[in-house]
């Protein structure tokens, strides 16, 4: 099998599903690009990456946005795993500690041009909102993308007619699309069926724990 390119975009800290894959599929991956729009998160990411010592594996900080420049994230101090370029997104942000930050950000094809990715095999995309408004716009052909997973629930309340099109549009690209909790998972006929956890890891945390369990 070729050796395949894998982007993320918001990648958090890392330790994930889309860790999980790149755990697997090590020894078939060229290089695997995470996006991350906080620093302080983002430096968390590559740590974490370091430390499995992942050598094909790039952090990069910014917001996948339809331009490039800048864009105000909302988020909750010392909660930075939550944040999203839509204020109103997460009721979440009701909290009086909600704030903004100025974040960096590029369209997706300024993203792949700086590191001369041409290919993108697998996408991962869970950017609090904003998935289905970049896959709408994404070039499946140009990049050559048979594997994608997103989050579809906060994009689905934002935009419910972005979401059906969006399903119109994968399908009539020939991908077939399930349903994994949050997350839609889309593969193209004659990609390979590349295994993931993010529906094992969907459960794992919204599981509670055992009640005769110490923790």
């Amino acid at each position: 099998m070729n050796k395949i390119n894998v982007v993320q975009l918001g990648a958090n800290a890392g330790d994930d599903h889309v860790s999980d894959f790149i755990r697997d599929y090590k020894e078939l991956i060229n290089v695997a690009l995470l996006v991350e729009p906080i620093e302080e998160v983002a430096n968390e990411c590559r740590e974490f990456y370091k430390n499995r010592e992942d050598d094909n594996v790039i952090v990069h900080t910014c917001a996948v946005s339809d331009s490039d420049g800048t864009a105000e994230l909302t988020y909750i101090p010392g909660h930075t795993r939550l944040s999203s370029l839509e204020p109103g997104m997460h009721i979440d942000f009701m909290n009086p500690a909600t704030t903004t930050m100025t974040v960096s950000t590029l369209t997706i094809d300024s993203l792949f041009e700086k590191y001369s990715l041409t290919q993108v095999d697998v996408l991962f995309i869970d950017t609090e909102g904003f998935d289905e408004n970049i896959l709408s716009n994404y070039d499946f052909d140009k990049y050559q993308t048979g594997f994608i997973v997103w989050e579809w629930n906060h994009s689905l309340r934002r935009n419910i007619v972005q979401h059906y099109k969006l399903i119109q549009k994968l399908q009539a690209n020939n991908f077939n699309i399930v349903k994994v909790g949050m997350n839609m998972i889309a593969t193209k006929i004659n990609t390979p069926q590349y295994r993931t956890t993010v529906g094992a890891r969907h459960m794992k945390n919204t599981n509670p724990p055992n009640k005769d369990s110490n923790e």
